[in-house]
């Protein structure tokens, strides 16, 4: 046994079993150190996708909140002015400070007492006589549709033309509608349609645009001038779309090919008369006007061409 133990070939089998035992060591560490680095990085990807999924809920929640608040905004007695509801929203928090943002607080029930109209209304009245337009418009619509006030066409007409006096043209369009159906006084006043919607329509309302341009068509309330009335309807059809390009197919029949391209020219004019000095510039060729876009790159000329073809309705 002595003689095996000291042989050249024993030492050689014990450096085997040594190289053996650490090479197994060696792949035990490895198994485990790439166990723990699944482990790890699934670890990590549950993280992740526990984050995203909060993200996405706190998403919908939001947007969830937003569609229940619009609904109810919607379903309450101020819907026809959007900004109202956007400014309820700007000044709940400092409604304390101003009697319009009183007033839609009042109105919209923030408060543990709940709804209040009769105080809204006197509210509304004090943002009003401190300059606030919108207030009037609220006014108007209050008397208007008989939300906890009784009905009353002539009040609501009073304070919608009070907001129009100070600029409001929201309160001008209405008063268009107003006159043109004849809720004011049980008739219908085409001249004085005419004269609020065009002061709307020079404060840039689209509908009032559309609506003036219908009723110089048809001679309501001012003479027949289809080229006028082409471009008031040509202005509004960016925001009305369809509706007022069907109109302006309408026209084209009656209308020489000079005209309707006076007709555009005079809108393209008039939309860019705002902001010309800063961002467009126009040139004058042989009696024909071009408008000029600047952007960074380059300049373009922006034309309009519709071909579909329906007959003009009629206003409102």
């Amino acid at each position: 046994q002595r003689r095996v133990r000291g042989s050249p070939g024993a030492d050689h089998v014990r450096l085997m079993l040594r190289e053996v035992a650490k090479s197994r060591s060696r792949r035990r560490e490895q198994s485990a150190a790439v166990k723990v680095g699944e482990r790890t990085a699934l670890a990590e990807t549950k993280s992740r996708e526990i984050a995203t999924l909060k993200r996405t809920m706190a998403i919908l929640a939001l947007a969830l909140l937003a569609a229940v608040a619009t609904a109810a905004y919607n379903y309450l007695g101020l819907s026809l002015s959007t900004s109202l509801t956007t400014a309820m929203l700007t000044h709940k928090m400092n409604y304390r400070k101003d009697s319009y943002s009183k007033a839609l607080v009042h109105f919209h029930g923030l408060l543990p007492e709940g709804r209040n109209v009769s105080v809204a209304i006197e509210h509304f009245r004090r943002a009003l006589d401190a300059g606030e337009r919108n207030a009037g418009t609220a006014l108007g619509l209050l008397y208007l549709k008989g939300d906890n006030v009784t009905r009353d066409a002539k009040a609501a007409v009073r304070w919608f033309e009070r907001a129009a006096q100070m600029g409001e043209k929201r309160a001008m369009t209405v008063l268009c509608f107003l006159h043109y159906s004849g809720h004011v006084d049980e008739t219908r006043d085409y001249l004085m349609a005419v004269k609020t919607c065009r002061q709307a329509a020079d404060e840039g309302d689209a509908h009032a645009q559309f609506n003036l341009g219908v009723m110089i068509a048809h001679g309501q309330g001012a003479e027949q001038d289809f080229l006028e009335a082409y471009k008031w309807i040509s202005i509004s059809s960016k925001e009305i779309g369809d509706k007022a390009i069907d109109a302006m197919n309408g026209l084209k029949p009656r209308m020489s090919y000079d005209e309707v391209h006076e007709a555009h020219n005079r809108a393209t004019c008039l939309l860019y008369t705002s902001d010309a000095a800063d961002e467009e510039d126009s040139v004058d060729l042989g009696g024909r006007r071009i408008i000029k876009k600047k952007t960074k790159n380059r300049e373009s000329i922006e034309t309009v061409d519709r071909r579909e073809k329906i007959d003009v309705s009629r206003a409102y």
